[in-house]
């Protein structure tokens, strides 16, 4: 008597740009065999003993060391019901390879037990093949025991298991080559079954119970051209690794350990764990996951914030930095595959060439002069034309004490004096050497993150300062405390500032803005690019025949607001 076979569908549904999309539940379609009578001295008694138990009694006969033993035996030949995972475009296709085990609820035993194979022939299958297709369709798995329920629960709990309960999900997941998740089954891949005895044979269909994400990262940003990822690595607000309770109904959320930094991270090392190798970044409108299809197994359940790095190495000289991408409420379903279709984009700070002035300028630094595209660290570019004579700083003094401010339309968008001290000593400065930027024709890394104006406005008030009663009030006077009744304008009043910035990594870059180090002309000479950030404020010195102005200046491990010659060409940009 034999049964037809079911035929698992494909997941369907388009995908599209910077868009997760959920796919439909892979299963694993499994046929077990009818069972056998231990030690060859009881008779098989059900009325289903046909030419097709014979045949199955007599292949169990073949295998070596499995007398005495049932068999269930895997003859699906529909690869998408395996447990080695492979994307196809629309889901991920399952296979079984070495290491890979079953367990079966046996709750008609006395007593109950959830207990593992004894043998499998994955091993002999997976001999003649070559080293990189370690697969198969099909296995047969030997049991100790004798099974005559109407079903069992079948359950799957990963690669070289140790327990039929419980489940681990990997924190650190390495893939060797674009497509291939044979990872996953090691990395906590896992998956529960209800098998239901159909005349000689026992047919089940595996659920899979973790969750997936198929990553395939492209471009259309010609600057990063001939990347590749080396690194991906995702960050929730709660555990997505870790040791989880699993029964018949797959992984426990319930169970989900206590969050530490260990377990609420994953990383998926591509290719090799060398720094300079990986998986390409695909340049199009359209993803290619034959090429960069990268497969992670995660706890289901639903994240607060969901980010995603990836670690890229581009350019010559070799550039190493991360782009990321921030996701709210985002959901993981059991058994379900989302796929990662992301642009990675660089901030490209170009257009900021055009924001660089000397202090109260009329005109750009390089007003009316055409330079190359490119432009190179330390090289003098007046033999490209005279800088326009628009372009030359202020000179207005007012005497002590008077506010100098900007009249230049474009630098009442900066940061006044007073702001400027809020964002040193209340900002909260990280410098980051990781995230990659592009400036005309180069990549470059590094830079600073500050709190913005509003977060910090929200901390003060928080913390007892009454005296703001409006985020304009940061405009007017600077308070070093919240005793501080009467504050300091220091539009009026000069004092420089500085503080140290963090090198902790921001988990999460929410409340802050990102500075870059652009560097700086002085005299038609590009400075200090990936060295220095430096930002003109709305105001000058408020001393008498002084020819200087306040900034904000930064480095890797320092962060300054003070002054400086009004004839340098920094960047005039609003912040945050």
């Amino acid at each position: 008597m034999r049964t037809r076979k079911k035929k698992t569908p494909h997941n369907t549904g388009a995908f599209n740009e910077r868009e997760l999309i959920t796919k439909k539940n892979r299963k694993m379609k499994t046929n077990v065999l009818s069972l056998f009578a231990l030690a060859g001295t009881l008779a098989l008694t059900s009325a289903c003993a046909s030419e097709e138990t014979t045949k199955q009694e007599q292949e169990q006969k073949q295998e070596s060391g499995t007398k005495g033993l049932t068999a269930f035996v895997v003859e699906d030949n529909d690869t998408k019901t395996r447990t080695t995972g492979e994307y196809d475009g629309s889901g991920i296709n399952f296979y079984w390879t070495d290491g890979d085990d079953l367990w079966v609820n046996n709750n008609t035993a006395s007593p109950a037990v959830v207990s593992k194979n004894s043998t499998n022939n994955i091993g002999t299958l997976l001999a003649p093949k070559p080293a990189n297709d370690k697969k198969t369709a099909t296995a047969k798995f030997y049991f100790d025991g004798d099974f005559t329920a109407p079903s069992y629960t079948v359950r799957y709990t990963g690669n070289n298991s140790a327990s039929g309960d419980k489940v681990n999900i990997a924190t650190s997941q390495f893939q060797a080559t674009a497509n291939d998740g044979t990872h996953l089954g090691t990395d906590g891949d896992c998956g529960t079954a209800l098998a239901t005895k159909n005349g000689g044979k026992y047919n089940f269909t595996l659920d899979h119970k973790a969750a997936y994400l198929t990553f395939m990262p492209r471009t259309t940003q010609s600057v990063i051209s001939g990347a590749i990822v080396t690194q991906i690595k995702v960050i929730a607000d709660k555990a997505i690794a870790g040791e989880f309770m699993f029964n018949d109904n797959g992984i426990d959320t319930d169970s989900r350990p206590v969050t530490t930094p260990t377990n609420q991270m994953i990383t998926l090392t591509l290719n090799t764990p060398a720094a300079n190798t990986g998986f390409p970044i695909h340049v199009g409108s359209t993803p290619d996951y034959t090429k960069n299809g990268a497969v992670m197994v995660l706890a289901p359940g639903t994240y607060s914030t969901f980010t995603v790095e990836y670690t890229i190495i581009v350019g010559s000289p070799m550039k190493i930095g991360i782009i990321t991408k921030t996701y709210s409420n985002f959901t993981l379903t059991a058994g379900k595959n989302r796929r990662v279709v992301t642009d990675l984009q660089l901030p490209d700070y170009s257009p900021w060439f055009n924001r660089t002035y000397q202090w109260d300028a009329k005109a750009p630094y390089w007003d009316g002069v055409t330079l190359p595209y490119v432009l190179e660290n330390n090289t003098n570019y007046d033999s490209y034309g005279t800088r326009s004579a628009n372009s030359n700083c202020s000179t207005a003094q007012y005497g002590h004490g008077v506010a100098n401010n900007a009249t230049n339309p474009l630098f009442a968008t900066a940061p006044n004096a007073n702001e400027l001290y809020y964002y040193v000593r209340y900002g909260d400065p990280h410098y980051d050497p990781h995230t990659l930027w592009t400036y005309r024709g180069h990549l470059y890394t590094g830079g600073l993150w500050l709190k913005k104006q509003s977060v910090i406005y929200n901390d003060l008030k928080a913390a007892g300062y009454s005296q703001l009663t409006s985020q304009a009030d940061m405009k007017e006077r600077f308070y070093s405390s919240a005793t501080d009744v009467t504050g300091t304008d220091y539009r009026t009043t000069y004092l420089a500032e500085h503080n140290i910035p963090s090198t902790a990594t921001l988990t999460n870059t929410t409340n802050y803005f990102f500075l870059p180090r652009t560097g700086s002309f002085y005299l038609g000479t590009l400075r200090d690019v990936e060295f220095f950030g430096c930002y003109w404020s709305s105001n000058a010195l408020p001393l008498m025949l002084n020819d200087a102005a306040y900034y904000m200046g930064f480095r890797d491990n320092y962060l300054y607001t003070g002054s400086i010659g009004r004839d340098l060409g920094f960047v005039v940009i609003p912040f945050e």
